[in-house]
């Protein structure tokens, strides 16, 4: 029994250590301009919330990968969250132009906007664009009703919705009809 509550103290100690040190220690500099997880131009903010693993480099041509529970949040400049949940989420960067050129997330990804929820198996954000593409198994819910079909493509700046082939859906009229008043 006192190993055990000896071996649990122990491992608190090193838990908390750490964290006792770093708030001894004096403000980092926010990052340079040239940080590894670019600024969004069409976004405000591009946050990376969690990700089991990294690949991260400062190299133009290389793209940023993350891996296992990805997690990322994109705040528009009309302060509304897109929020991407994935398996794997790869970001491409123009470093001419200093922007987000695209970002792909692949395996059970889920998108949230406002009262948007759309799930597909690859999602591919276009930063040009400012689009994100749903291409394999695309499902997109919202107050207005579901829909399905072989891609969907959401336009950012509108909220509009395309889906093209093999379109299947369920529409609520009354939710439909307010939202077209608008």
């Amino acid at each position: 029994m006192r190993i055990l509550f000896g071996s649990a103290a122990l491992a608190l100690f090193f838990l908390f250590a750490p964290l006792a040190v770093a708030a001894n220690e004096t403000p980092r500099e926010e990052p340079q301009a040239n940080q590894l997880i670019p600024q969004v131009s069409e976004m405000e903010e591009l946050r990376l919330i969690h990700a089991d693993s990294m690949t991260l480099t400062r190299q133009k041509s290389k793209p940023q990968v993350f891996q296992g529970a990805v997690d990322i949040a994109m705040v528009g400049k009309d302060g509304n969250e897109t929020r991407i949940k994935a398996a794997k989420v790869t970001v491409y960067y123009d470093q001419t132009l200093k922007k987000v050129e695209r970002i792909e997330a692949e395996g059970r990804v889920r998108i949230t906007r406002l009262d948007t929820v759309a799930t597909t198996e690859l999602a591919v954000y276009r930063g040009n664009k400012n689009t994100i593409e749903l291409l394999i198994d695309p499902h997109v819910k919202d107050s207005r009703g579901e829909l399905s079909a072989n891609k969907i493509i959401v336009h950012m700046d509108t909220d509009e919705v395309v889906a093209e082939g093999n379109v299947r859906g369920i529409v609520q009229p009354a939710a439909f009809e307010e939202a077209t008043k608008k």
